[in-house]
């Protein structure tokens, strides 16, 4: 069941997550004052949406935490998940800059003993610049 789960919603809702976190970033780039570079954004999330926040933030190099998220080591190595983000890329090209894609310096994921959801999949390892906390 939880397969089924991952296959048929998670596709869509991190899909949706990137697409409005793109277009949120690429805005706010936009508006800024010449010299005024001290726009930042954090992410944060819990269960299905820790793992979004985690998503999210490997994509675009975001600061953050989640919380008992499940693992995105499937959905980051898919191919539909790298073309989707190849093509977010082209469209908003403003949303990403050298830092990305890459966890931001600040990223916690924090995993829950014994739990069902955080347990089930890879995380972000030191070298992506990702600080698992818990177990």
């Amino acid at each position: 069941m939880l397969m089924l789960w991952r296959q048929v919603n998670y596709p869509t809702k991190h899909k949706l997550a990137l697409e409005h976190v793109a277009e949120m970033i690429s805005d706010a780039r936009g508006s800024e004052i010449e010299g005024d570079n001290e726009t930042t954004f954090s992410v944060t999330g819990h269960s299905m949406g820790g793992t979004i926040v985690q998503i999210v933030a490997s994509v675009f190099g975001l600061n953050g935490s989640s919380i008992d998220g499940y693992g995105t080591g499937v959905v980051r190595a898919s191919a539909e998940y790298k073309e989707f983000v190849n093509d977010l890329r082209s469209k908003y090209p403003e949303a990403f800059d050298s830092n990305t894609p890459g966890i931001g310096k600040n990223f916690v994921s924090i995993v829950e003993d014994g739990s069902i959801v955080s347990e089930k999949d890879s995380f972000f390892s030191p070298d992506e610049g990702g600080n698992m906390q818990g177990r």
